[in-house]
């Protein structure tokens, strides 16, 4: 470990981009207690200097790829053609992936060359991938090469579902796996077959936010959903809810903030449904855009089929939401059914839904729940607190 402050190269596929402010947060919170290195597989956002901004982090130094052959063929050289080969293989052979992810893999093999090659001259004292797919590749090229330089993983949502045999290399070589909640440490541990394996749940920036007990006056009638407009995220489901609760509560808004694919399939069911005139989609928000409104709002929604306890959640209890999610795994780390926010088994009951909002809705003072979701978050969800155990793995002698 280096005298001075420890070198950290972080590997992920993208930064910074807008869907992932928590690798922004973990940053900026990490930033006094190591010098940080980004080095990403895929190329710059095309908004990456006002993302950037808006994240706060336009001063983090990071690398791209770029497509030189001179580096690649150097890379080749310095990793070995049979390695390169081996990794291939696996890539390809790996029954448990579909087949348009092994195709990914070798996709990204190049980056990942260029990647490990720069982190290898670079020489950092810690390399983290923070994803544990794709990006897993680099561990792999690095295995083995540096003693001296600490290598550890993050596995914990997309990543966890697309792990093959490139992630449990990349595990089984690692100091330690990371996972964001304690609902994944079989899956995680299966994988990492004997390395270390240590819960750090992704923290907010509570700077940003009042105490539980200084929570601003809210709009009673104000309901938000956040996220990337993906089928998965079911995002129809909210509408269906909100046109239920529209029927009791002719006044209630829903603010949809977000943009993907299913944009222009929402805003046609918004018009089928009759509520478009109470939806307004805003597309992506720059992050003090969005506190604002959940610190305006009365409640907060997201039925996702898939979630590992989203940063969007925890936002939303430190700004006083009542908060109703889809019991996905892990959420019970994060919401205790019916006292700081509700957990819904099955979010297509839209009739179920609509009376838990219905339940809160439209009162002006402000509901014990929110107190409870704002407390329960500024206890343990603090960014500042919550990469304290990173630091214990990195910096341990």
């Amino acid at each position: 470990m280096s005298a001075t402050r420890p070198r950290l190269a972080i590997v992920t596929m993208q930064f910074p981009v807008p869907s992932e402010t928590f690798l922004s947060r973990e940053i900026l919170a990490l930033g006094p207690s190591v010098e940080i290195a980004v080095h990403t597989l895929k190329g710059l956002h095309p908004r990456r200097e006002r993302i950037a901004a808006e994240q706060g982090v336009d001063g983090v130094v990071t690398y791209p790829p770029f497509a030189d052959k001179r580096r690649l063929w150097q890379a080749v050289r310095t990793f070995g053609m049979r390695r390169i080969m081996a990794l291939a293989r696996l890539a390809v052979t790996d029954r448990a992936l579909p087949p348009s992810v092994r195709l990914r893999y070798l996709a990204a093999l190049p980056s990942a060359l260029l990647c490990a090659l720069r982190i290898a001259e670079q020489r950092p004292d810690i390399v983290h991938a923070y994803w544990g797919h794709y990006p897993s590749l680099v561990l792999c090229l690095l295995a083995g090469r540096s003693p001296a330089t600490r290598h550890t993983l993050g596995l914990s949502a997309y990543d966890l579902a697309r792990a093959g045999s490139i992630t449990r290399e990349a595990a089984r070589t690692s100091a330690a796996v990371f996972t964001l909640a304690r609902a994944n440490i079989g899956a995680v541990a299966e994988l990492a077959a004997g390395s270390p394996v240590r819960v750090v749940h992704h923290g907010i920036d509570l700077a940003a936010y009042p105490p539980a007990d200084a929570l601003p006056a809210k709009d009673p009638l104000r309901i938000v959903t956040a996220g990337r407009l993906l089928g998965f995220k079911r995002f129809d489901l909210v509408l269906d809810a909100f046109a239920l609760v529209l029927a009791s509560r002719p006044e209630a808004r829903l603010d949809l903030v977000g943009d993907g694919p299913e944009r222009d399939a929402l805003q046609r069911q918004a018009y089928r449904l009759g509520i478009a005139d109470s939806v307004r989609f805003h597309g992506w928000l720059a992050p003090g855009a969005l506190r604002d409104m959940l610190l305006d709002a009365r409640m907060f929604l997201l039925l996702s089929q898939w979630e590992r306890i989203p940063n969007v959640i925890k936002e939303a209890m430190a700004a006083g939401c009542v908060c109703i999610s889809s019991h996905t795994p892990g959420m019970e780390e994060i919401i205790c059914d019916g006292s700081d926010g509700y957990l819904v088994a099955d979010p297509a009951d839209s009739s179920a839904v609509a009376a838990r909002m219905l339940a809160h809705l439209g009162k002006a003072e402000t509901d014990p729940m929110q107190l409870r979701a704002a407390a329960r978050i500024r206890a343990g969800f603090d960014v500042r607190r919550t990469v304290s155990g990173y630091l214990e793995v990195w910096l341990a002698p």
